[in-house]
């Protein structure tokens, strides 16, 4: 029914014209009949009303007379075309015709009808004729137009680590055309109205000379409404670690979603595109005293490490608890014969990727506690959501021996780490940009 889709209805109408059907759109031709050659009132008062809470237009008019003012016209044509900004030409020859018209009722009364599935940004116009029981149709008059608005699409793009606005940044915003625009002072742009619903594309980047570097950003949208953004923009930082150029590039290749990179034994080789982290900070985490034969106390070197994370860093990691947390970090320690290496973390995720439970598992029998508190830093680390890497200048090194405290590099890809959304596709930021 053309009530429910436009489309189908214009596909069936092609379909007719290329079986042989006449541009006249002969299945609603009746030839007159009966000597009957009088044509019936034109309607004068039609017009279009676009509802958007219900994205609906409805046609209106006054129904009119046959040959007498007390009696109905037979039936009615209606036609529309959809058009972007611009008036169809030869409209009655040229528009598709409304496959389910109302009947007519009876004179002097208001009816309608009412089209739904019309695309946003778009311009509507109608016709409508009636007909009587001979066939004769009543005068064609211009037919009437209603624009359907489009969608708003703004943003704002904001510093990943300080959140202040950035001016000056360059972005496109591409929906068929594209719009360009520069940010301002506040960090906003916007495109005002008249988006098509479906996709729009949008791209940031950096302007020489006018902002910091930044990495750029290119995201899509499905629009179904107006829509307003908030943008998180990278800086370009460099790092120290030879085989990476840059702090983006670095915590694609450091963060993991797989519960498996993160305990084994070789270096990290693929980045997740979505990054999943713990829902909220600080995590609850549980470690249970224990001190081993050589005197080593377990738990005051793993508080220790925990808290250096946070103090470098800065963030609010964990937050300690006396009993073991359905969704957190939980320590245990095993003896030797238990474990197949020295310690590692198990990850358990939730089935839209984030983290639900760490398990950090450590040989019991350890006698050096400095050895211990580093082995801590580096399993500490993991639960942050860091996975290996092979350059020693890392906490998270795969390898021995381990440096004596977290890099500058891995502080700031935990910064960066935290100031990101809970869930993130990071195929969002050119890592090789700008």
């Amino acid at each position: 029914m053309l009530r429910n889709n436009l489309i189908t209805i214009a596909a069936m109408v092609a379909i007719a014209y290329t079986a042989g059907c006449s541009d006249e759109h002969p299945s609603t031709i009746v030839y007159p009949a009966n000597g009957d050659d009088t044509k019936p009132a034109s309607i004068a008062d039609a017009v279009l009303r676009y509802a958007d809470e219900t994205g609906t237009v409805t046609l209106e008019w006054t129904a009119p007379q046959d040959d007498s003012p007390g009696e109905r016209v037979t039936s009615y044509d209606i036609f529309y075309a959809v058009t972007r900004g611009y008036a169809p030409v030869d409209f009655w020859n040229t528009a598709t015709p409304v496959l389910d018209p109302p009947d007519p009722l009876s004179p002097g009364e208001r009816q309608h009808y009412t089209f739904t599935g019309v695309k946003r940004a778009r311009d509507l116009y109608v016709g409508i004729r009636s007909i009587d029981e001979a066939g004769n149709r009543s005068e064609p008059h211009d037919p009437v137009m209603v624009h359907i608005p489009g969608f708003a699409f703004a943003a704002r793009c904001l510093d990943v680590y300080t959140g202040q606005p950035l001016e000056g940044l360059d972005a496109t915003l591409t929906a068929g055309p594209a719009f360009d625009y520069t940010t301002d002072s506040d960090g906003r742009f916007a495109h005002a109205s008249d988006l098509d619903d479906g996709v729009t594309f949008v791209q940031i980047h950096s302007r020489t000379g006018i902002t910091g570097d930044y990495h750029t950003l290119s995201q899509a949208f499905v629009l179904n409404s107006d829509s307003t953004h908030t943008f998180l923009m990278i800086p370009v930082t460099p790092v120290e670690a030879d085989w990476t150029p840059n702090l983006l590039s670095l915590f694609k290749f450091m963060t993991r979603t797989d519960a498996s990179s993160a305990r084994n034994g070789s270096p990290a080789v693929a980045s997740p595109t979505v990054l999943a982290k713990w829902r909220q900070r600080p995590v609850a985490c549980y470690i249970p005293s224990f001190v081993n034969d050589d005197g080593v106390d377990y738990h005051e070197q793993a508080r220790s490490a925990a808290e250096k994370w946070m103090e470098r860093t800065g963030e609010p990691l964990v937050r300690f608890v006396d009993t073991p947390p359905d969704t957190g970090i939980v320590l245990s320690f095993k003896s030797s014969s238990e474990m197949s290496g020295i310690a590692y973390t198990i990850h358990t995720r939730d089935d839209d990727g984030h983290p639900l439970r760490d398990e950090i598992r450590i040989i019991n029998d350890m006698t050096d506690e400095s050895t211990v508190w580093l082995v801590f830093l580096h399993e500490f680390g993991h639960t942050i959501q860091l996975g290996h890497v092979g350059d020693r200048k890392f906490i998270i090194y795969s390898g021995q021996p381990l440096p004596w405290d977290v890099s500058d590099d891995e502080v700031a890809v935990v910064k960066l780490h935290e100031a990101l959304p809970a869930r993130i596709d990071m195929a969002i930021y050119d890592d090789t940009s700008p």
